[in-house]
């Protein structure tokens, strides 16, 4: 195998994120949606995965990859089995360079002298460094939420006026999490603004249909029921809000001369 290109980064988050994010699959055509606009499981374990991936800008191309990860080397790689740059293979290691630091040292290897390597070299280059600002936002922004352990009071939360809470991204916390507010089928709702696989970021976008989408795995919840339409999971649920006499909206229990009409 030859060499054709490598690439090194520094990542502010631990090795416990980067395995987790080597071996998310589901992320790749949602997260990374300008290099990939499909995946389709072809096979999976508890260390490694492949899929069918479709090329973003390319048509009907796919490439098959099998990704493998040894935790104990803090090595994985991945193998292009079928369709573009068959038979290229991305040797990638993470090096713990603190409790939340790492560096990642990716290799790119291709059977033999080809007149294109170099081309083939600095693209891959250019798109493991997209990727992986995609990625590392992402973790950063996980690794945040798993952190967070605010509490809150149990009581009433007094959350304003009509107009006040139909603000774009208006959102408040209540008992230690945070909640989104929007009006739909003509009533007031408050939904949870952390999907529940991998605390992605549900708040500050309006739902469409009743429905808010998850941008990192593309989740879609409906936000009166708080189910998600494609998986088997649930939002945390969410308090009902209420409007009292002086059309003030209070979430959590209802507040005395609660008014519910809207």
């Amino acid at each position: 195998m030859r060499e054709i290109a490598r690439y090194r980064r520094a990542l502010p988050v631990g090795l416990d994120r980067m395995f987790e994010n080597a071996l998310d699959w589901q992320h790749l055509p949602h997260l990374h949606r300008t290099t990939f606009t499909d995946a389709t499981l072809l096979d999976e374990g508890d260390d490694f995965w492949e899929a069918r991936l479709a090329l973003a800008g390319f048509g009907p191309l796919t490439q098959d990859v099998r990704l493998t990860l040894d935790p104990a080397t803090g090595v994985w790689v991945s193998e292009v089995r079928a369709g573009v740059a068959k038979g290229m293979v991305i040797h990638t290691t993470a090096i713990a360079e603190g409790p939340r630091a790492i560096t990642v040292d990716v290799r790119f290897r291709v059977p033999g002298r080809r007149p294109w390597n170099r081309w083939l070299g600095r693209r891959m280059v250019e798109t493991y460094r997209v990727l992986y600002d995609e990625d590392e936002a992402m973790m950063v922004e996980r690794q945040a939420q798993l952190d967070r352990r605010r509490t809150g009071a149990d009581g009433p939360v007094r959350l304003g006026t009509e107009a006040e809470i139909g603000r774009p991204g208006f959102s408040f916390a209540h008992r230690g999490r945070t909640f989104a507010v929007a009006r739909v089928d003509g009533a007031w709702i408050a939904w949870s603004t952390l999907c529940p696989h991998w605390l992605g970021p549900l708040g500050g976008q309006a739902p469409v249909d009743g429905c808010v989408e998850c941008p990192w795995h593309g989740y879609r919840f409906d936000v009166r029921t708080g189910r998600c339409l494609d998986h088997p999971l649930k939002l945390t649920p969410a308090p009902r809000l209420n409007r009292d006499a002086d059309g003030v909206y209070w979430a959590g229990a209802e507040p005395q001369a609660a008014d519910t009409s809207t």
